[in-house]
């Protein structure tokens, strides 16, 4: 049965993500919590591009990657790439973005500080909520509980419904779009340069893509 909270979970993720005005380019990012190189575009492209050009990004975050969607009847379960610890942690990447509140950087900068301490999902949950104004009992709760199970759910769902189908991590679509191997591994490197070259097109030209 879905719940009043995972109804406002997701009515969260939707205001949150969703809105996209003419003069921003939109990212979808496709990622798990426990992948080194999911680490490195979080840590070493996606924060700092996102602090420098947040005016003119909305990042869509998915945090599912390459799990595996279990149903036995009623009950849903997850396998993860990198066993039950990142499965862990995605759920607490889902429940800290359903209860986040402010900007779209804010959201990155959230996930982005989970990145900081990904090794260790309680401690990364612990450490990163009171900075972003979130109770880790709560997070705890929810990734532990039958809402992360939802918003997880959710999350596959929209990573499983990708066609074609993604097959490495972090797979991001710049306005919905993929590209080839050779655009993605660009983004995973220039991301600034992408995003710049695609504000471009749009006559649009930031002081930052000019530094």
């Amino acid at each position: 049965m879905v719940t009043i909270r995972y109804l406002v979970a997701i009515a969260t993720i939707i205001s949150a993500q969703s809105v996209l005005s003419a003069d921003k380019v939109k990212l979808d990012v496709y990622y798990e919590s426990q992948c080194p190189d999911c680490y490195n575009f979080f840590v070493n492209q996606l924060r700092p591009v996102s602090k420098q050009l947040f005016n003119y990004m909305e990042t869509n975050l998915v945090p599912y990657g390459n799990a595996h969607t279990i149903r036995d009847g009623d009950k849903v379960s997850f396998k993860c790439q990198h066993g039950v610890t990142e499965c862990l942690l995605n759920k607490i990447h889902a429940c800290a973005l359903a209860r986040v509140q402010g900007t779209n950087l804010k959201r990155v900068l959230l996930a982005s500080c989970l990145f900081d301490h990904y090794k260790t999902p309680k401690i990364a949950g612990k450490l990163c909520s009171p900075k972003f104004g979130l109770k880790w009992n709560e997070i705890l709760s929810c990734a532990t509980g039958s809402e992360g199970i939802e918003l997880e759910d959710k999350y596959g769902n929209e990573t499983n419904s990708l066609n074609p189908p993604h097959t490495f991590v972090p797979t991001v679509a710049i306005n919905k779009n993929r590209g080839d191997d050779n655009f993605q591994n660009e983004i995973a490197n220039h991301l600034k340069s992408v995003i710049c070259k695609t504000l471009a097109e749009a006559k649009i030209t930031p002081d930052a893509c000019n530094q």
